[in-house]
């Protein structure tokens, strides 16, 4: 059975009988479960890669139809070449299982730089999780955003107001 498939089955199977937001963290640990599968087949045994979830994977709140939306958080790009094609093979392989994967490959440093030019990025980061690897990147880029979140608090309200001056 196909993981859409078996999604689909397990929240018509449970619809009148659980708490929508139980059905919801059901339904992203079934995607976490196959995701963390073929990231350890692809990457597990490789010190200085992690993966992460930020948006409706990180909250643990998926629906069938959600997209999946990760990091591969990478110590340096020197590791990203040196392991790239595991990487792309393993989002190859995500791509292969969902319908929509949104997804970067980026160390800590380039991921907060980022996050400070988007607002969207940094959205993101406010529901980051993680997931599988090497728990010592992960932990790099929650303490550089520790060190400026007073910074990013003031730089994200003033980001929304020029999104949505854009927008009118």
């Amino acid at each position: 059975m196909k993981i859409r498939e078996k999604i689909i089955q397990l929240a018509e199977s449970k619809l009148f009988q659980e708490d929508i937001l139980q059905i919801s963290e059901e339904i992203t640990q079934v995607y976490e479960d196959k995701i963390t599968e073929l990231y350890n087949q692809e990457l597990g045994n490789i010190d200085g890669i992690c993966l992460a979830a930020f948006g409706s994977f990180g909250r643990k709140v998926m629906a069938p139809s959600s997209d999946i939306d990760f990091i591969v958080l990478v110590s340096s790009n020197d590791i990203s070449e040196k392991f790239g094609p595991r990487i792309s093979s393993f989002i190859a392989r995500v791509w292969d299982i969902v319908a929509n994967a949104e997804f970067s490959v980026r160390t800590p440093e380039e991921t907060m730089k980022i996050a400070l030019e988007d607002v969207k990025v940094l959205s993101y980061l406010s529901d980051i999780r993680f997931v599988a690897g090497d728990i010592r990147v992960f932990n790099r880029l929650i303490y550089i955003l520790e060190q400026e979140k007073e910074q990013l608090k003031i730089d994200f309200f003033s980001k929304i107001v020029q999104d949505r001056k854009k927008m009118i």
